[in-house]
């Protein structure tokens, strides 16, 4: 084996054609990290811009905190919405994001799909957002152009182009009787040579995601590995494939058409075969703003009595509470009412959602690119499992920071300096990967590859290679 692998590097360095290519795609993997990179570094300007305002409106309202002077009225009335629990929350205008995971430099997965950030004042609803920018629907249906994209769609053409003459060019130009008759075996030759190619390729992928750790400044040992690993097994899906077709030993021209055509019904067919089975429901978001509309209505025009009891049902200890400002109390109300509503139905439509994409997941065993782009999203935290936690987490903490301000609004009380800074924080939700999750993502593509390499070496068996 030995032999062969320097003999085949010997007829790469030669092969310009070969060098050119690889080269080539070594800089289309450069410049898929760069696209990542600028993306995810947008997602973090933006984070940036958010994150400022927000702490520049926290700073000018603690100010108010300082006032001793009232004797004019903009002083007055800042000293009296510095301790209104109420105008607090209006004027410092939280906000809340999700972090970029390193990885996502190299995998954007949902990342341009979903929200990253949610406004928390008490009339915004998580799952009524209307923060959302403007989608380019050519963009959506072509991807992004990151690693993760070259590497499941591109790299594969690479392997194709490198292996489909690894056998029918010897045969075409006499080199194989030549080798028989010598005794040599043809089954090891035609082994070796695919394999330092498929070298040749995962190589490639490997400097490709080294560049993209350093440049993403990824030093997390299990994320490397778990995006080394998936791409390692993803290449040796397609070696299999190119050894089952090759050991067929048709021509040169017509093991390249099954290649490519293998290539066009794996990456292309499959896959939009396989996501015309998921039923998305409400993806436009219209059936919940109808639902918000309606039942805001309802909570709205409900009688002042039937409101305290639905009111008092989530918050027993309210009742203590004597509360003569109908407009106070109907206004927590509402608010709490709506966004409890609005979170179960939301909730309720992204429980409908995993479970459609859960059920398509059963499909992997064959639309290996699937298996692999989920592999890749889940280690970024790319996914759409990741935002919909990211999604509940908000509305939950939503709820919970007006909780905190209602008690002051219902017991009439004015909020302190050191009770305005003690807020609830919000706790990004993390989804990793473990060890056994990875392998049971990777498992459909380790049987197809075993299937293939066993399927391949019984040909070249057959065939007396």
């Amino acid at each position: 084996m030995k032999v062969i692998f320097k003999y085949e590097w010997l007829q790469f360095i030669r092969n310009k054609t070969a060098v050119i290519a690889w080269l080539l795609m070594l800089a289309i993997g450069v410049y898929a990290v760069y696209y990542g990179r600028s993306f995810q570094q947008r997602q973090l300007h933006t984070i940036y811009q958010v994150d400022t305002a927000y702490q520049a409106n926290v700073t000018a309202q603690l100010k108010k905190f300082d006032i001793t002077d009232t004797s004019t009225k903009d002083a007055k009335t800042n000293y009296k919405t510095a301790r209104d629990a109420y105008m607090g929350e209006y004027y410092s205008r939280p906000m809340i994001w999700k972090q970029p995971h390193a990885l996502q430099g190299l995998t954007i997965g949902q990342s341009d799909n979903q929200p990253f950030f949610y406004n928390m004042w008490v009339s915004a609803k998580v799952y009524n957002n209307k923060l959302n920018e403007l989608r380019n629907p050519a963009k959506l249906k072509a991807g992004n152009f990151d690693l993760a994209f070259v590497i499941i769609y591109m790299l594969p053409l690479l392997l194709i182009a490198y292996c489909y003459n690894v056998l029918a060019a010897d045969k075409g130009n006499g080199v194989s009787r030549l080798l028989a008759a010598q005794g040599v075996s043809l089954q090891r030759i035609t082994i070796g040579r695919l394999a330092f190619r498929s070298v040749l390729v995962l190589v490639l992928a490997f400097i490709v995601s080294l560049i993209g750790f350093m440049v993403n400044a990824i030093n997390s040992v299990g994320s490397m590995a778990g995006w080394l690993g998936t791409t390692t097994c993803y290449l040796l899906f397609w070696t299999a494939v190119c050894f089952t077709i090759i050991a067929l030993q048709k021509k040169a021209g017509i093991t390249a058409l099954l290649l490519v055509s293998s290539w066009v019904v794996m990456l292309l067919v499959i896959p939009a075969a396989v996501q015309k089975l998921q039923r998305s429901p409400d993806s436009t978001g219209t059936q919940i703003a109808d639902a918000d509309r309606d039942y805001g209505s309802f909570i709205w025009n409900m009688p002042k009595a039937e409101l305290l009891d639905s009111l008092h049902t989530l918050y027993p200890g309210w009742k203590q509470y004597l509360v003569k400002d109908s407009s106070l109390i109907r206004g927590i109300a509402y608010y709490i009412l709506t966004s409890r509503n609005m979170n179960r139905l939301g909730q309720e439509r992204d429980d409908n959602i995993l479970r459609e994409q859960k059920a398509l997941q059963r499909f992997d065993i064959i639309n290996p690119a699937f298996a692999a782009q989920l592999s890749f999203n889940k280690l970024a935290q790319t996914e759409l499992t990741d935002f919909i936690a990211f999604k509940k987490a908000a509305a939950a903490y939503q709820l919970q920071r007006m909780d905190y301000i209602n008690v002051f609004r219902i017991t009439n009380k004015e909020i302190t300096r050191s009770e305005f800074n003690n807020k609830p924080v919000f706790q990004q939700p993390l989804l990793p990967v473990s060890l056994v999750e990875w392998l049971a993502g990777m498992l459909p593509l380790l049987l197809l590859a075993g299937a293939g390499l066993v399927t391949g070496y019984l040909l070249t068996k057959r065939n007396n290679l």
